[in-house]
């Protein structure tokens, strides 16, 4: 029987008729063929825990294939398999996958349905196998962006960030939302730049528990540090390629079917920001709520002050009388936004999710007195909390949380985690106090946490940071019906960030949400994400795909002038978090008027600094040729058009050069430098940059 081939002049499908595995699948023009060893093809993967053997695979690629019904136009096709076979006998399940090519892009389907008595836990569909390159490997890249919104890359065709430990065949995988803030990962030629994006693209609000996997067949070998695919001198006549593919845990139970959400391979040219990009429209044109949602005042800040004060373990650094000294500390530093953390009983993640004011430090009205003359003051305060998070060591917890506790297959809670902060016990985790995962999409906690955020509105600060909200996604063997257990804590957390967005969006201007997170499915509700990027360059990813959501990068010690520079190349709020989140900027005089002077020169170029967004590297029409070690970024403006700047500063000890060009012609730019009068250049031209120092060069 002939091959199943499916084609739109455009992208092509082909199926071999035995077993239905995917043998081929290229986008002509853009000469990309994912498929290049057929003898590692493959279809699909579930697995099907037995009451003995937990790790049972069900392999479409040793199943027969039962039918396969192409459309007339060779756009789409259904594939069956029934019946399904391993060593542990024969099973009554049906997997059906329909394929559709629409332009650039191949849109798979799934469906089980499951006539055993058993549960099918996983589906990999479509599992895409004997991914690999030759000639052209050191250049094809794979990316994704982990969940602090930093991308990951590496050679795909020649390294592998596998396991040691687990199959026989070493495994790297990523999960949605709890590893990944984006359900995509991009495979890109940086040379050809042309690339293949593969995204589970799931059109529910609050999406579902995913995991991108990559297995190389049949090993790897350890080149030091790192993993390298086998060379064809290795590997002789073993076949050697990657299979991939999207993970799915809908826990198809006995005599029920299930149909997956799309996973959709999408070809493109460009590299991964085309595809950060196209994931960008989609996200538009699908969710409920678009990124593009009013923002609240919160968005236009682009300077923190944060401090911590109570600890875990009884310090005490402020209280709440204190807050106006505090407030009068941001603003010495051009600083309008004060995040108090460690406000409510117990201090800093202490017995959650109890978000009432600590006595130690005063009462409420105390703090909502102290509030209140911040903001007369010009600073604007947001108040710490949690969401998904609960202490195990109250009454409260004891009596009726641990009912909502995300559980385990086996009914126990999630792993813990907690901090101490001041002992070598605490720092080497001993002794902290502790905390579990829990399950807002049950009512119960639904209802308590709800009831707790708006209680600490009810206190009057100008926003509220979600801390955690991007490290507490599971699967909770303990939901029922409805969201599912792959779903139900993404979907409560949704709910309730959701609804007090919507509560509060007209309250003085929008109530302000930052949240320790990036997940995507919080853009149109979280103006801000409270992160850290202390290395001196990162991928960015979330900055690529959601150009108006706001980063914070923390300043902790008194003498990280490179470090501000750096949020002005990336376009981070300057968070200040000075003496390590226990005082002010009273606390650092060698760094507070530098963080004044910086934010001053963001705050005059604001279009081509903050309302701006980042160029990819090599493609602006201004380039950057410096030296080694000195670091740039060119941003275009989002608000006036051919407006842009190029940001140059480093880390180093000693003094770099860059050249700064225009193709083809000459332009007229300004220098700037913080605390300094601009000057007139022309370009191309030469810039010097000392250590610690930011130049930004910007044009009309």
């Amino acid at each position: 029987m002939a091959d199943i081939a499916l084609s739109n002049g455009t992208v092509e499908v082909v199926f071999d008729s035995e077993h239905g595995r995917i043998t081929s699948l290229r986008h002509r023009r853009l000469g990309v063929e994912l498929v290049q060893e057929r003898r590692l093809a493959e279809s699909f993967r579930i697995l099907v825990p037995l009451p003995e053997w937990r790790g049972h695979y069900l392999r479409g690629s040793s199943q027969a294939l039962r039918s396969g019904h192409v459309a007339d136009d060779r756009r789409s096709a259904t594939l069956q398999w029934a019946g399904l076979e391993s060593p542990a006998g024969r099973f009554d399940i049906t997997v059906r996958m329909t394929v559709v090519l629409d332009g650039d892009q191949v849109q798979f389907r799934t469906e089980v349905d499951n006539r055993t008595d058993l549960t099918v836990e996983e589906v990999l569909c479509p599992a895409l196998g004997g991914l690999r390159a030759d000639e052209e490997a050191p250049a094809w890249r794979i990316h994704h962006s982990n969940w602090v919104g930093v991308g990951h890359e590496w050679n795909v065709y020649e390294e592998l960030p596998g396991s040691y430990l687990g199959p026989d065949e070493p495994v790297w995988q990523a999960m949605y939302p709890n590893g990944m803030s984006m359900p995509w990962v991009d495979i890109y030629h940086a040379d050809r730049r042309v690339g293949a994006m593969i995204a589970d693209l799931n059109p529910s609000p609050a999406g579902a528990i995913s995991a991108f996997r990559a297995q190389l067949s049949p090993a790897t070998t350890y080149r030091g540090a790192r993993q390298w695919w086998p060379t064809r001198r290795e590997a002789g006549e073993t076949p050697v390629g990657l299979t991939v593919g999207w993970s799915r845990f809908p826990f198809v139970d006995p005599g029920r079917s299930w149909q997956s959400p799309p996973v959709v391979v999408r070809f493109h040219e460009g590299t991964w920001w085309e595809a950060a990009r196209i994931y960008r429209r989609w996200f538009d044109a699908t969710m409920p709520y678009p990124a593009t949602r009013p923002r609240s005042w919160l968005n236009g800040q682009d300077g923190w002050q944060s401090t911590i004060m109570s600890y875990p373990e009884g310090t005490v650094t402020a209280r709440f009388s204190d807050i106006p000294r505090l407030a009068a500390a941001a603003r010495s530093a051009g600083i309008n936004v004060l995040q108090l953390d460690g406000w409510d009983v117990g201090g800093i993640d202490r017995d959650y999710p109890e978000y009432r004011p600590d006595p130690r430090l005063g009462t409420a009205d105390e703090l909502r007195s102290a509030l209140q003359r911040a903001r007369e003051m010009g600073v604007r305060v947001l108040l710490f909390a949690n969401l998904q998070w609960a202490s195990i060591e109250t009454d409260w917890y004891r009596d009726e949380l641990h009912e909502y506790a995300v559980k385990d297959p086996r009914g126990f809670a999630r792993n813990s985690m907690g901090w101490e902060y001041h002992t070598s016990l605490g720092l080497a985790g001993q002794c902290e106090s502790r905390m579990v995962l829990m399950d807002p999409g049950r009512p119960g906690f639904n209802r308590i946490i709800r009831e707790q955020l708006e209680g600490v509105v009810g206190l009057g600060p100008d926003g509220i940071q979600i801390d955690k909200l991007g490290a507490g996604f599971a699967i909770d063997y303990a939901a029922g019906p409805g969201a599912g257990r792959d779903a139900s804590v993404a979907t409560g957390v949704w709910d309730v960030v959701r609804a007090l967005y919507e509560a509060n969006q007209g309250r003085g201007g929008g109530l302000g949400l930052a949240g320790e997170t990036h997940w995507d499915r919080t853009m149109p509700f979280i103006d801000a994400s409270y992160a850290r990027f202390f290395s001196e360059e990162h991928l960015p990813t979330t900055a690529v795909a959601f150009p108006e959501f706001r980063q914070t990068s923390c300043i902790p010690g008194r003498y990280e002038r490179a470090m501000v520079n750096n949020c002005l190349r990336y376009g981070h709020i300057v968070n200040v978090e000075a003496r390590y989140l226990h005082g002010s900027a009273d606390d650092i005089p060698e760094l507070a008027p530098y963080v004044r002077a910086v934010l001053e020169l963001r705050r005059n170029l604001r279009p081509v600094l903050w309302d701006s967004e980042l160029v990819e590297p090599g493609v602006a029409d201004v380039k950057v040729d410096s030296d080694d070690g000195l670091l740039s970024a060119v941003h275009r403006s989002r608000e006036k058009p051919g407006a842009g700047a190029a940001v140059l500063n480093h880390f180093e000890r000693d003094a770099k050069s860059a050249e700064l060009r225009i193709d083809g012609g000459h332009r007229d730019a300004v220098l700037w430098r913080p605390g300094e009068a601009p000057t007139a250049i022309q370009l191309p031209a030469k810039v010097d940059v000392g250590p610690d120092e930011v130049v930004v060069a910007t044009w009309e």
